[in-house]
């Protein structure tokens, strides 16, 4: 007789509303798919596109989550969810979703772009931020 446990897939239900961002039986949801609503910070382009690079942190208050707002320019002294944005977003005014980088994961931080503001990341409050919520790594070219 084989005592052995064996892998059973199951379904989960979640009899309870859930937030993104909380934890589900483990569960990391992630708030992919969401939307770059505010645009404040972003300098335009010569041509007038609003240009985002990937690496940008995003961020949002819980009240603003609440409310339903979608996500803008991270202000880490008053945003409480904060992702690095995923892929390059070439004209918000064409396309606002996002897609985000799941935390703890390994970053390269001399590839991540300064601030939209042209401030240098390095030394920033930003950088310390992106350090507690991911591995930063000095990497190579």
């Amino acid at each position: 007789m084989n005592t052995r446990a064996k892998n059973v897939r199951s379904t989960i239900r979640v009899s309870a509303p859930v937030w993104v961002g909380d934890e589900v039986i483990g569960l990391n949801l992630m708030p992919n798919g969401s939307l770059l609503t505010d645009v404040t910070g972003i300098t335009p382009q010569a041509d007038g596109r609003l240009y985002l690079p990937s690496g940008t942190l995003l961020g949002r208050s819980y009240a603003e989550r609440t409310a339903g707002d979608g996500f803008g320019i991270a202000d880490v002294a008053s945003d409480d969810e904060m992702w690095l944005l995923l892929y390059d977003i070439y004209d918000v005014n064409d396309n606002n979703e996002v897609q985000f980088y799941r935390h703890n994961r390994l970053v390269y931080e001399n590839f991540l772009p300064n601030l939209p503001d042209g401030t240098l990341l390095d030394g920033s409050p930003v950088q310390a931020t992106i350090r507690s919520l991911y591995e930063c790594w000095y990497g190579a070219n």
